[in-house]
């Protein structure tokens, strides 16, 4: 009786971040627009869509120095190069290639150089059973995810990848990220079922 009571309440209790893989999310206070051509007086990074042919331009719309993880959008990854060098020192050749992007206007310079995120393969990991999430409307098809958990026999050797239209990355990339202070991101863990 007194281990039911007490079962009852492990939900309430601070559990520690032992998740393995985490979702990658842009940082709430980092504020973007994305363009389709380029405001001459915004500073920010431009990058080709190769599959359209379309250039785009993304701009910070506060003014403060662009981070680390500069955009995750419509299924961009746009980063610094100290993230594209942490990652580098881990397994991702085999996940995603790196583009450099170049920075708007013409002549402007960056402290650093930023990198588009290009997964060489879009992975299904999601475990349809044991997450929680919704369809698109009118379709069959996983659209907002509010809780992720991954089939472990579907997950690939890769630190960073890309899955179910979302970037993750492993927990010894997250341990890397975070001992350099990376900025400009939130991790969300997500779990995994045998």
């Amino acid at each position: 009786m007194f281990c039911t009571g007490l079962l009852d309440h492990l939900d309430d209790w601070a559990m520690p971040d032992i998740s393995p893989y985490y979702k990658i999310r842009w940082a709430p206070d980092e504020t973007f627009a994305m363009f389709e051509s380029v405001p001459v007086t915004e500073t920010g990074v431009r990058f080709r869509d190769d599959a359209s042919a379309a250039e785009y331009y993304l701009a910070r719309m506060d003014k403060r120095p662009m981070g680390d993880c500069v955009a995750i959008l419509a299924g961009y990854f746009i980063v610094s190069d100290r993230f594209r060098e942490i990652m580098c020192k881990l397994q991702v050749s085999q996940c995603v290639k790196w583009v450099r992007v170049k920075a708007a206007p013409e002549g402007f310079s960056f402290d650093c150089d930023y990198w588009l995120v290009v997964p060489l393969e879009e992975f299904s990991t999601l475990d349809l059973a044991r997450s929680k999430y919704s369809f698109f409307p009118g379709t069959r098809v996983v659209g907002q995810v509010e809780k992720w958990v991954f089939e472990a026999h579907r997950i690939p050797s890769c630190d960073l990848f890309r899955a179910n239209r979302d970037w993750f990355i492993s927990r010894r990339a997250k341990e890397l990220l975070e001992e350099e202070g990376m900025s400009g991101m939130a991790l969300e863990p997500v779990s995994v079922s045998p």
